[in-house]
């Protein structure tokens, strides 16, 4: 997209302010700057060559968490997620982790095994600085092998074929958020097939500027699971699904048929036997969900059909996002904590489906939890499926 079309896209805002009461950072700093409508016309000033990129402005683009918000409360949709990552392209920033990020997404594996051997002399100050949780679960599980076909446990004909597009945090960090739909989908009767070939969905680099790189690896993903002959390709990640299904488009012209573990698992549920659980869960709804995907009631029905009561927080970032938090971690911090506010979080069970947002909160929870949806249903399994 070039500079005409973008400076057009910030004129979609009216200036209206409605998206305020819905922007994490301007909820936090009660600064015109840090929410959307101030961003976009600093973001107008800019692409004008009205004002130049000094580090405060660099501040207010970049701390953005790109949720979409704003966008889904606007009356016009103003696309203030697309225009803050396409400003980012041409924004002099960290380099020298763009040029990791490069490598990394390229080399996965290679990558993997480096940040392993790096991980536990780093550990404690990592965990000081509050960059990850102190009961980590980075390379504590085995990663995901590509190519592996999960069959029903009967020997009967498969229904159908699903595909499970793992991502980055859960091929790495949670392949036992894998195992457990993998699980559900067998006990469905669906073979399940992990793709030879797949490559990150281009999130994060499209969070840090690198719309091209971001663009190869939409057009590789569309390239090899495209040809995949499937009944449904599902993801345990909802930024994954929202990249691939909404953002490919403007990327490539292309989208991917693809859905979040939850719309997979509302289609499900009724085929899986279930056994009725005792407790209350509090529910976090993942930005790129509700503002993404428009899922909200479909993993509450889920919840209560296992027995359980739920209390779902109110709308809100958990203060993840990506590479913002690393980037401002005082800020990522700050929003975590008022995820909380108001409630005693020691004795609480907390259930969200993404896993950024699972690692975000074991910053203040331990492991055990905090748990995607798809462990709730896993645990619902009654005996005579397991």
């Amino acid at each position: 997209m070039n500079k005409g079309q973008l400076i057009e896209l910030t004129r979609e805002c009216v200036l209206c302010g409605r998206c305020k009461a819905k922007c994490p950072t301007y909820q936090l700093l009660c600064n015109e700057s840090f929410g959307p409508r101030g961003r976009m016309h600093l973001a107008e000033a800019l692409l004008k060559g009205d004002i130049s990129a000094s580090q405060r402005l660099k501040e207010r683009l970049l701390s953005c968490t790109l949720c979409g918000a704003c966008e889904k409360t606007c009356p016009k949709s103003a696309r203030v997620p697309w225009v803050m990552a396409s400003l980012r392209q041409d924004l002099k920033i960290d380099s020298f982790s763009r040029i990791l990020a490069k490598w990394a997404f390229k080399h996965p594996r290679s990558a993997y095994n480096v940040s392993r051997i790096l991980y536990y002399p780093l550990k404690k100050g990592l965990i000081k600085k509050a960059i990850i949780p102190a009961d980590s679960p980075l390379f504590e599980y085995s990663p995901l092998e590509w190519g592996d076909v999960f069959t029903p446990p009967k020997a009967t004909e498969p229904r159908g074929r699903i595909v499970l597009f793992s991502g980055c945090a859960v091929r790495f960090v949670f392949s036992y958020l894998a195992e457990a739909l993998i699980r559900i989908c067998t006990l469905s009767g669906y073979e399940v097939v992990l793709p030879k070939s797949e490559f990150c969905c281009g999130a994060p680099l499209l969070g840090m500027g690198l719309q091209r790189d971001a663009e190869k690896l939409a057009k590789k993903n569309i390239q090899y699971l495209g040809a995949l002959k499937a009944d449904m390709m599902v993801s345990l990640c909802p930024t994954c699904v929202h990249t691939m299904r909404n953002l490919y488009p403007d990327l490539t012209g292309k989208t991917i048929d693809i859905v979040d573990s939850t719309e997979a698992l509302t289609r499900l549920i009724n085929e899986v036997p279930l056994k009725e659980q005792k407790g209350t869960v509090v529910y976090h709804h993942p930005c790129h969900d509700l503002y993404g995907l428009n899922i909200k009631k479909e993993p509450i029905d889920l919840i209560l059909k296992t027995g359980l009561t739920v209390t779902e927080l109110p709308e809100g970032c958990c203060g993840f996002a990506g590479g913002f938090s690393l980037r401002f971690p005082e800020l990522s911090q700050a929003l975590l904590e008022e995820r909380f506010k108001g409630m005693n979080k020691e004795s609480i069970t907390l259930a969200t489906s993404c896993p950024g947002c699972i690692y975000q909160f074991m910053k203040t929870l331990p492991q055990g939890r905090v748990v995607h949806l798809v462990e709730v249903i896993e645990e619902s399994l009654d005996e005579e499926g397991r």
